[in-house]
């Protein structure tokens, strides 16, 4: 039999490091749920149409000049208010 090196945990140490572990986990998992679960429960709006749906500047991923590209209607907006 192999002797365990001094840095070795023993395995009940090990298997309790483990179970925090996940016990840490799973309250994390249950705090999130429960802070976004009325957003979970409510129906998607469709509010950005002209800055997702709309918007020709994001349909490829690179060059990433789509990162500093404004939505159509929000270029109109301005000019329609100068």
């Amino acid at each position: 039999m192999a002797a365990s090196s001094p840095d070795t945990p023993h395995p009940a140490v090990r298997s309790a490091r483990s179970l925090h572990a996940l016990a840490v986990a799973g309250a994390l998992f249950l705090v999130t749920l429960a802070v976004f679960w009325r957003g979970l429960c409510a129906p998607f709006i469709f509010d950005d149409m002209a800055s997702i749906v709309d918007n020709p500047a994001i349909r490829r991923l690179w060059p990433p000049d789509w990162l500093l590209a404004s939505p159509p209607e929000a270029n109109a907006w301005r000019a329609d208010h100068s």
